[in-house]
């Protein structure tokens, strides 16, 4: 383990006066894993900055004497500052702009299709998988944040809360389209010999008014958690660059705490979502099994894309809360 704290101020060219940007003070705790064969250790973030705001930036790193450290001989440490370059920059937003593009040129053309191409008379035999696509390709086209650029060279807190709303509502979106997805397999009517709890869980997956008020409440609850986190750590990490993607949300200082009661919440709307999700996964195993093929085989590539969409949160792959930075 090594101990660090870091310091950074900046100022324009023009400026006497330096401001800080860290408080100082903070020790910061890393694991770090060492190689013998070749006298390596591996690197780790010290300090991580939004966005650049000055022209000049001074940053004092400190290394805490450690009993770890001065039995070590030789003891040679490199800092190394890295930064998005122009170029890639430009090349970042070309592909952006790509993705953003083609989800809409494909959402106006299903949406075209369904709505211009079938008869109204013939609306009801529409299926679940061809009404849930339209609104999973709007969020599609918003996950991929059409107001990317805004972000990149007027960045704010308004334009980060948008990037990140913008996530929170695809990947809650589709926490709902899996469980309506299950849900459908119903029959008309729960079996006479169902309990009473089987009852309410053939209730919850209806069309009615009441389900169909709770998935939004719930949805919104998501988006609300989502974004609230994301945008906890956006302002952690401004109020002090050493935490440089480490921040542990279950520290006392009043982020923290903030940043502890959402993900407490979101413990919760999780396990009220799988509890229900698996109850009436269990409860139409039998149903699903019985569908035609290509109707398993659509159940099955949504239940796959569910499983590495949750594993990919829970390993932190899309998560800027870990400390590989995310994608």
């Amino acid at each position: 383990m090594v101990n660090y704290s870091l310091q950074m101020r900046g100022k324009m060219s023009d400026d006497e006066e330096w401001n800080d940007l860290s408080p100082g003070g903070l020790i910061n705790e890393v694991e770090v894993t060492c190689d013998p064969a070749y006298k390596l250790c591996s690197y780790f973030p010290v300090g991580y900055l939004t966005h650049l705001q000055y022209d000049m930036y001074d940053v004092a790193v400190t290394i805490e004497n450690q009993e770890d450290l001065v039995f070590l001989e030789d003891t040679h440490i490199n800092f190394h500052m890295a930064y998005f370059n122009p170029e890639y920059t430009f090349y970042q937003l070309k592909v952006r702009l790509f993705f953003v593009l083609t989800s809409v040129l494909v959402l106006l053309y299903y949406f075209t299709k369904l709505a211009c191409r079938v008869p109204h008379k013939l609306q009801h035999m529409v299926t679940f998988d061809q009404r849930s696509v339209a609104p999973l390709l709007f969020l599609l086209f918003l996950f991929n944040d059409p107001w990317y650029a805004a972000h990149i060279y007027q960045p704010s807190v308004l334009t980060l809360t948008l990037s990140e709303l913008q996530i929170s509502m695809f990947a809650a979106g589709l926490l709902i389209y899996w469980i309506r997805d299950v849900a459908r397999y119903r029959t008309e009517r729960a079996p006479r010999t169902a309990g009473v709890f089987a009852k309410y869980l053939h209730k919850s997956t209806s069309d009615n008014q009441v389900v169909v008020t709770f998935l939004f409440v719930f949805y919104v609850l998501l988006v609300v958690v989502f974004t609230g986190i994301y945008l906890v750590f956006f302002f952690q990490i401004e109020a002090d660059p050493g935490f440089a993607g480490q921040m542990n949300p279950f520290e006392g200082s009043d982020s923290a705490k903030v940043s502890k009661t959402l993900y407490t919440c979101l413990a919760v709307l999780l396990g009220i979502y799988y509890f229900w999700y698996l109850c009436t996964l269990c409860n139409h195993c039998r149903l699903i099994t019985a569908t035609e093929d290509h109707v398993k085989v659509v159940f099955a590539i949504n239940f796959v894309a569910h499983v590495i969409f949750m594993g990919s949160l829970v390993i932190g792959a899309y998560s800027r809360h870990f400390r590989n930075g995310g994608i």
